[in-house]
């Protein structure tokens, strides 16, 4: 199982990958500042590490933990995690999150838990429960639902020739204070293509972003290319922006 990682940095600029401690990969940003590493993850939480080299010297580590939604263990293998601190604000929130993942046969994992900052949802917890499915070789779905605030889907297909296709959607509760945005949907879909031949290799990547909010829609069409023709380095890069103002109308009461 992997997923790809890409990202705009610096021109020239050296980065390693390191999965679990272990070296992986490592790459050359090109003219643009475009990389893009393909990541190996295995089972369970994998710690993602990246260190990048200047071109006069300097060095940064960059690392996370990585929990995708296509989370799936072995059959039968329960995991679990808990983690708790303080936000670095102004009123010191305290944050826990407790959650757990089981894996139900080879296609299915599920899994759940709950989630608490003190300084958001009247201090309530917001349990949630999660699965993640795989439908057939390439495509995997997941889903995710936490009480009060949102319910969100992710589908992931993996199409021949290496491109990959991702879609994402979220619904919020209405007045939901969990997130200060003030979305009532959010829709992404995402293509990525590379594209390789003895004499060039390239990479595309194709997205459409929807906001739908109380009373405006927002949409915006990206593209970005980054190609390696004779030793040259092209990049191409695009957005269109749309934005809709939603038109609300409200019965009028009647007046004694």
């Amino acid at each position: 199982m992997s997923c790809s990682c890409c990202e705009l940095i610096a021109a020239a600029i050296q980065r390693k990958l390191y999965v679990n401690d272990v070296l992986v990969n490592y790459i050359t940003a090109d003219a643009s500042g475009f990389y893009s590493f393909d990541v190996p993850l295995v089972y369970g939480n994998s710690a993602i590490k990246t260190r990048i080299y200047g071109p006069l010297g300097e060095e940064r580590t960059q690392e996370r933990y990585v929990n995708i939604p296509f989370n799936f263990l072995p059959v039968g293998q329960f995991e679990y995690t808990f983690s708790t601190g303080l936000i670095d604000n102004v009123d010191k929130d305290l944050f826990m999150r407790a959650a757990f993942s089981y894996g139900l046969n080879n296609h299915i994992t599920i899994g759940g838990g709950t989630e608490y900052l003190s300084g958001i949802n009247g201090g309530n917890p917001l349990p949630f429960v999660n699965s993640s499915v795989t439908v057939t070789r390439g495509l995997l779905v997941s889903a995710q639902y936490t009480a009060g605030v949102n319910a969100k889907g992710t589908l992931n297909y993996q199409l021949p020739k290496n491109l990959q296709l991702n879609v994402n959607y979220t619904k919020y509760e209405k007045e939901q204070t969990a997130i200060i945005y003030n979305y009532l949907e959010e829709r992404n879909i995402e293509l990525s293509i590379p594209i390789r031949s003895k004499s060039f290799n390239a990479y595309a990547r194709l997205s459409f972003n929807e906001y739908v909010m109380p009373r405006s829609k927002v949409s915006n069409a990206q593209f970005m290319t980054s190609a390696v023709i004779a030793g040259k380095n092209l990049s191409i890069n695009g957005t269109i922006l749309f934005m809709k103002t939603l038109i609300i109308q409200k019965a009028a009461e009647d007046i004694g």
